[in-house]
Order: C-alpha cells, then structure tokens, then sequence
C-alpha cells in the first residue's frame, strides 16, 4: 500500500469481514405455502449461521409448463415478492428465475450461482415450514463435525450401486457438490 493510502485506512485494526457458511435456500411459487413457511421461519430459529435465498420460479417458460392446479397470474408472482419484503428475516436475498426444471431447477440454479460462496447449501421447500426451533442445527453440526458428510437428507435410496437422495429437503458439502452431484435435465 502506498504512502498515501497507508496513512487513510486503518490496516492494524482491520478484520475480514465473517461470511456465514452456509446457504439456506428456499424454493418458492406458491403465496399461501410462503405466508407460512415464512410465519415459522420468524418464529422458530434456524440456529446455524445461514444466508437466506428465497429462489422464485417467477416466469413461466414456453414449453416448460407443467401441469397444476391453476397457472399463476402476475398477481401472485407479486405477492410472493410482497411476502419476502415485508418479513422481518435478516440477510434475505429474492432470486427470481425462468421456472425451467421446477424445484430441482432451481436448487441447481442457487447451486451453480454461488457454489463458490458457501461451504454448505441446505435446500428446502416453501411447503416444508420450520416446526421448532434450532431445525436446521443438526443438519450442520453433521458437515461441521464431519468431513466425510457430503450430502444429508431425510430420505436414501440405493439403486444399482448409486445412492440417490429422493427427499424435498436436503443439504450437500459445495466441494462435493462442484465434482460430483449430476443435476437432472430439466423437464
């Protein structure tokens, strides 16, 4: 640093700055599962240090539309925003995407943005709400205690020698998860 700046900035007494850890993210399309997965995350502590990403399958894709109960009017494309606003959640981020591939499109669309963020992702559902408190806990002490976790999940499967996590609610190690998790192609 050059004369001039040394004397400007405070070098001895600076502290990186602490970045969490871990990325909670939160698949939504739905207002009335948001409202209240959003009610009990504000109720309930996470107690593990995490981001909040809350992934929005904002815009409808031709030729990707699925089949449900009704399709979305911009009314409630504008409420869920509305909802993630008005929460009272620290170190929340609204993504919006192209709703290609659904709920596992967008988990591997927060995976792919910020991989090289976080040490940890966990990945769950708007209609998967927080029930009590220090939910997520368990799931990092798992990965913080042991290097060989690289993927959690409530539900296993073993298939021709491959294990497969079929869960709605699961987390993976970010070093696992850039050399060796395939993503579906999204339908």
């Amino acid at each position: 640093v050059g004369k001039y700046w040394y004397k400007q900035l405070d070098i001895k007494n600076y502290k990186e700055p602490k970045v969490p850890d871990f990325c909670l993210a939160i698949v939504c399309y739905y207002p009335k599962y948001l409202k209240k997965f959003i009610k009990n995350l504000e109720k309930f502590s996470i107690g593990a240090p995490a981001d909040i990403y809350f992934v929005h399958n904002a815009f409808e894709v031709e030729g990707f539309e699925m089949n449900r109960e009704a399709p979305r009017d911009q009314k409630d494309v504008n409420k869920i925003r509305e909802i993630i606003k008005n929460s009272s959640l620290k170190n929340k981020v609204l993504i919006e995407r192209d709703n290609i591939g659904e709920d596992v499109g967008a988990q591997q669309f927060i995976f792919n943005l910020l991989k090289h963020k976080y040490k940890y992702f966990f990945f769950v559902h708007e209609y998967t709400p927080p029930v009590c408190n220090n939910w997520l806990k368990g799931f990092w002490d798992m990965f913080k205690n042991n290097n060989k976790v690289v993927a959690l999940g409530p539900k296993l499967k073993k298939k021709n020698g491959k294990f497969t996590l079929t869960t709605t609610t699961w987390g993976i190690r970010s070093s696992f998860g850039i050399k060796h998790l395939v993503w579906p192609p999204p339908t």
